[in-house]
């Protein structure tokens, strides 16, 4: 995240890394699974989560999801394609 320009808190910053099977997904189980996530990571005072190793940007409706629960991107790395760095601010 040091490329970011961002630095890491290990007190309030956390990694997600979060996988639904395919015959589960579109059926609104990760924004529940999301949504519990981030009220216990509220009751711990944690601040930020970090989508841990990125999202493949192939991967359209992961990227979509991400979006959509309010995760904005930092930045693209290379490895097996590409691939997005993002980051969610706990409100």
């Amino acid at each position: 995240m040091e490329s970011y320009g961002l630095e890491l808190d290990k007190d309030s910053d956390c990694t997600f890394a979060p996988s639904v099977s395919d015959e589960y997904q579109n059926k609104g189980i990760g924004k529940l699974m999301f949504d519990y996530i981030v009220g216990d990571l509220q009751a711990i005072n944690k601040k930020r989560i970090i989508l841990w190793g990125g999202v493949q940007a192939t991967n359209e409706s992961a990227f979509a999801f991400y979006l959509k629960q309010g995760f904005t991107v930092l930045g693209q790395f290379e490895h097996n394609g590409y691939n997005y760095d993002m980051i969610f601010d706990i409100n």
